[in-house]
C-alpha cells in the first residue's frame, strides 16, 4: 500500500511539477539551508507514509489503528509541502492547489480506514483540481490559494476535533489528535509560503516564514501535545530547533 501511495502521488503531482525546474534552488544565497530543510520534511514525510507504525515507535508510542492512518495522513501533507518548496516559485499557487488534490488523493485509503466522508473529500479534490486549473491560467485571484491553505490549517490546528466531526470522525485519541494538528500546521507553513510569495517578496523569505511556521508547531507538540500522548517531548524539541535554525537562516539571508 505505501508504494502505491507514493505512486499515486508522484503521478498526481505531474501537473504541479512539470514547470521549469524551480528557481528555489537556483537562488543565491540561501540554496544550501533550503535544500537541507526541504530534504529534511521530505524525508521524514516519505518514512512516514512508508512505515508510519514504526514511525509512531520511534517517538515513544504504541499506536493503534486509526493513529497509524492519521501519522500516514499528515506524513503524507509533509511530503506534499516538500514538493511545494522544490517547485517553480512563478506557479506557486496553482502547485499548492493541485498539490492538494494529489495528497488527498494519495490518502484515500487513510480516508476509507477512518470512516470519513467520501463524498465530501472527493468533492475538496474536484474543487482543489478546478481552482488550480484556473490559477495557471490566471483566472484566479492569487490570494485565494494561500488563504485557503491558512484557514483550513487553522481549523485543523485550533478546532480539530470540531473540523473531522464534519467529516463524520467523531472521537480521537491524544496522538490522532495531535497529528491532525501537525497536518493543520504543513497546510499554515504552505498556506504561508504561498502567502508571502503573492506578496511580492523574495522565495528566501517564503521559505524562511513557512519553515518558522514548522518550528512552532514542532515546539507546541512538544510543550502541550506530548504530554498529553504520554511521549517523550525532546523528538519535538529537536525538530523545533532544528527547523527555527533553518528558519533563521533563510530569513537572515
Amino acid at each position: 500500500m505505501a508504494r502505491l501511495l507514493i505512486a499515486i502521488l508522484a503521478a498526481a503531482s505531474t501537473t504541479a511539477l512539470k514547470t521549469p525546474k524551480s528557481r528555489a534552488l537556483k537562488v543565491r544565497g540561501g540554496i544550501d539551508i533550503q535544500k537541507v530543510g526541504t530534504a529534511l520534511i521530505g524525508l521524514e514525510g516519505l518514512v512516514g507514509m512508508i512505515a508510519p507504525e514504526t514511525a509512531c515507535k520511534n517517538y515513544g508510542h504504541t499506536p493503534t489503528a486509526d493513529d497509524i492512518q492519521f501519522k500516514r495522513h499528515t506524513s503524507a501533507w509533509l511530503t506534499a509541502l516538500a514538493l511545494q518548496f522544490s517547485s517553480d516559485t512563478s506557479s506557486a499557487a496553482s502547485t499548492s492547489l493541485f498539490l492538494s488534490a494529489a495528497v488527498t488523493v494519495a490518502c484515500m485509503p487513510c480516508v476509507e480506514a477512518l470512516g470519513l466522508d467520501k463524498p465530501s473529500v472527493a468533492a475538496w479534490i474536484v474543487a482543489c483540481i478546478i481552482l488550480g486549473k484556473l490559477s495557471k491560467t490566471g483566472h484566479l485571484n492569487k490570494w485565494v490559494a494561500p488563504t485557503l491553505g491558512i484557514a483550513l490549517g487553522l481549523a485543523d490546528t485550533f478546532f480539530t476535533e470540531a473540523h473531522y466531526k464534519l467529516y463524520g470522525y467523531d472521537t480521537m485519541s491524544p496522538f490522532s489528535r495531535m497529528f491532525a494538528q501537525l497536518l493543520g500546521s504543513c497546510l499554515l507553513s504552505g498556506g504561508t509560503y504561498v502567502a508571502v510569495l503573492a506578496k511580492g517578496d523574495s522565495q528566501e523569505k517564503a521559505f524562511g516564514y513557512a519553515y518558522a511556521v514548522i518550528a512552532a508547531a514542532a515546539l507546541k507538540a512538544g510543550l502541550v501535545n506530548a504530554g498529553e500522548v504520554g511521549m517523550g517531548k525532546a523528538p519535538f524539541f529537536v525538530w523545533g530547533a532544528i527547523a527555527s535554525y533553518i528558519a533563521y537562516k533563510a530569513l537572515d539571508e
